[in-house]
């Protein structure tokens, strides 16, 4: 008894074990294959933790990305999109997806496409905070520019909200907010191209997939469209070998018929068809009046010796009477 508990101790033990070391193994495999932050480079190279950048490389919590002459893009969770400009840090402070955090020095452009299970998304500056949900704004240490939506802004202990096409900056102690001049338009204009540029980049490898469903559905429908073709050139070869032969002999006939009553081959085809149908029950006519008349012709004699055994059986009967 104590033996079999022991066994199966040790067996719920090490299945126990077998189920941790796979959870472990699966869960390191989706976070290395889904990753929930990357960098895109735009011809230009950035720094990630001190050290040189590759394009579309992904990032974890606590990174911190550097740009100097350049420009680049950290894109978290397919929905939360920052584009650093030139001179420009920032750390990935939390990575929470129903609320991700970051800090920044110098200047970005952030979109936030509005996705199901992210709650918001906040930008830390040494001056500023903003808080926004389904927004595009540029902000920096010296204004907040909203293109897109409304932004919460925090500055010296003081909260506004602050809509879209609307610039929000300090001036003598104070903050302002003004609509956007034509050259400020035109930056958020800039913006929204490189955004949906990053957009296009990030789903370029399920976009290949799709093109690979479509060629592959191209080929589908053109060996559908060559198949259709074969069959019915076949249906067509048949029609053509069961179509009744015109003897030259009326050629000239048929060119009359057609020229007077206006028949078309469709409508000879019918005729010849109907023609040949008839042809099949004169033949079957013919072959049964023929077995009918050999039948007669087998029966009459066997009719005329019955007649004759008859007489001579009544004569007989006559003599015996007599």
């Amino acid at each position: 008894m104590n033996s079999t508990t022991s066994f199966s101790r040790q067996t719920v033990i090490i299945i126990t074990a077998i189920l941790i070391i796979l959870f472990y193994i699966l869960f390191k495999e989706i976070t290395i294959t889904q990753p929930t932050a990357k960098l895109y480079l735009e011809n230009s190279t950035a720094i990630v933790n001190g050290k040189p950048a590759r394009d579309a490389q992904p990032l974890t919590q606590s990174d911190v990305i550097e740009t100097k002459d350049g420009t680049a893009t950290v894109v978290l969770y397919d929905s939360i999109i920052i584009t650093l400009q030139q001179n420009t840090t920032v750390t990935l402070s939390n990575l929470s997806k129903n609320h991700p955090i970051v800090k920044q020095t110098g200047t970005t452009w952030n979109k936030f496409l509005t996705v199901t299970g992210i709650d918001g998304f906040t930008v830390h500056t040494s001056t500023s905070v903003a808080s926004v949900r389904g927004t595009a704004f540029e902000l920096n240490d010296d204004h907040l520019i909203v293109g897109e939506g409304e932004v919460s802004y925090t500055r010296d202990e003081q909260t506004i909200l602050v809509q879209e096409l609307t610039i929000v900056e300090k001036q003598n102690n104070k903050l302002i907010k003004r609509a956007l001049r034509s050259d400020e338009l035109t930056r958020i204009k800039k913006h929204t191209q490189r955004t949906i540029n990053i957009i296009e980049r990030s789903i370029a490898k399920e976009q290949k997939k799709v093109d690979k469903l479509k060629e592959r559905l191209k080929q589908i429908e053109e060996k559908e469209h060559t198949s259709i073709t074969e069959e019915k050139n076949t249906r067509t070869v048949k029609q053509e070998n069961n179509k009744p032969r015109i003897r030259e002999q009326d050629a000239k006939t048929i060119a009359y018929l057609k020229k007077t009553y206006r028949l078309t081959d469709a409508h000879l085809s019918r005729i010849f068809a109907a023609q040949k149908a008839a042809s099949r029950v004169s033949k079957r006519t013919t072959t049964t009046q023929s077995i009918q008349t050999k039948t007669t012709t087998l029966e009459q004699p066997r009719a005329s010796q019955n007649h004759r055994g008859a007489s001579k059986n009544t004569g007989g009967d006559a003599g015996g009477k007599k």
